[in-house]
């Protein structure tokens, strides 16, 4: 059971949400002016998309908003969204630049960062050939993307910081599956090991700019929200304190008010 949230935050959540996401309007039962008449299931789903949008953004990222609705769910996946979120209207693309996106007729995404002269690919495994036939499988996935220069390996809803050689790519596949290939536990590789990540680059120099770029963009987010849980922390702390401080004032005017009545006997 979730913790109890202010009629406050849940109005917070819900201008965040409605901001990126469908069917969250007072028509469908999220009425601002009486979040206290909502219904637990709307609480619950209201919370499920705003953690949903939290993780997301919890990285450096561009809003994506598809000219040709087609084109979002491809674009998602290209950003690694969770599947089972169907009313979010964007894409969190990845990146410390708004990307030129391409959609090409096979569903396969492409964003190219000009500034950086950075283009980005991914290729999807098939879960199933991933498990019964594991090296034809990444090979596969290795050679239908030819113009990459380096890798990164696509992680549940991230990518996994370090970049890998065509060459060492098999290997560090093979050595990550080994160490996360327990069926029966949350970790095993099958639930989130979905795919790689290619990369192709007009200037060494540029793209190694682009990787510093990004992991400070990354630091920096995390500061910030780190800044953000304290402070809320410390708001929390101030009130507490006030309604502890009033509690005993009150207590103590009883006291000499009882204290009055008594010598006035």
């Amino acid at each position: 059971m979730g913790r109890r949230r202010s009629s406050s935050e849940y109005k917070s959540m819900l201008a965040t949400v409605r901001t990126f996401a469908r069917g969250f309007d007072a028509s469908h039962g999220y009425d601002a002016r009486h979040v206290g008449a909502w219904a637990p299931g709307k609480k619950a789903s209201l919370t499920r998309y705003f953690n949903e949008i939290h993780r997301l953004t919890f990285r450096p990222y561009t809003v994506y908003e598809p000219r040709q609705k087609k084109n979002l769910k491809a674009v998602q996946n290209f950003s690694q969204h969770a599947p089972h979120y169907p009313k979010i209207k964007v894409a969190f693309v990845p990146g410390i630049v708004k990307p030129e996106i391409t959609v090409k007729k096979s569903g396969q995404v492409i964003a190219r960062d000009k500034i950086h002269g950075v283009t980005k690919r991914t290729v999807l495994f098939n879960k199933i050939a991933l498990i019964t036939d594991t090296d034809v499988e990444i090979r596969r996935a290795i050679d239908a993307d030819l113009e990459s220069k380096a890798f990164r390996i696509m992680a549940g809803n991230f990518e996994i910081g370090n970049v890998y050689g065509r060459s060492v790519l098999p290997d560090t596949l093979n050595r990550l599956m080994a160490r996360y290939d327990n069926t029966d536990k949350n970790n095993f590789y099958g639930n989130w090991l979905h795919g790689i990540i290619g990369y192709d680059f007009d200037d060494r120099n540029k793209f190694m700019d682009f990787n510093r770029e990004l992991l400070k963009a990354k630091s920096d987010i995390k500061s910030e929200r780190r800044s953000i849980r304290r402070k809320a922390q410390y708001e929390k702390y101030k009130i507490k304190k006030a309604a502890l401080e009033a509690q005993f004032e009150a207590r103590y005017q009883r006291e000499k008010a009882r204290k009055l009545a008594r010598q006035k006997k």
